[in-house]
């Protein structure tokens, strides 16, 4: 992935844009553990279960335009994510995923925030645009 994240960088989930009122991007990768410890054993052991992926955007409130695009619970869909833009040859990134929640920051005199977080419901795809 990129190592600078700017203006060109494409974020959208089912078809609505998100970057253009982005600050920033998060992509969490893990892994389930099952636990495999048992009888005389004295440390809990684990071995690796399924992966898991979310990856959350802080982003401008816009009104309710993307607000409304990013219900919790919302149907899967695909979310790209071209950190560096969307010229020819750039990293594009793609995955079916839901939007898991969503939180919005209004303070007096300042800004309206907001943050969703997408769980990927498929690995992420590499592909270019």
């Amino acid at each position: 992935m990129a190592s600078y994240l700017g203006s060109a960088a494409v974020i959208s989930f089912a078809g609505t844009a998100i970057n253009t009122y982005y600050r920033k991007a998060k992509s969490d990768e893990a892994i389930g553990l099952v636990d495999k410890s048992a009888g005389a054993d004295t440390h809990t052991s684990h071995l690796a279960a399924l992966r898991e992926t979310t990856f959350t955007v802080d982003f401008l409130m816009d009104g309710i335009t993307v607000w409304d695009a990013l219900v919790p619970g919302t149907s899967s869909a695909a979310l790209i994510w071209g950190p560096e833009g969307s010229a020819s040859g750039k990293p594009k990134y793609t995955a079916t995923a839901i939007v898991k929640k969503r939180t919005k920051d209004e303070a007096y005199n300042d800004l309206a925030l907001a943050t969703v977080e997408f769980q990927l419901q498929t690995a992420w795809v590499p592909t270019s645009y």
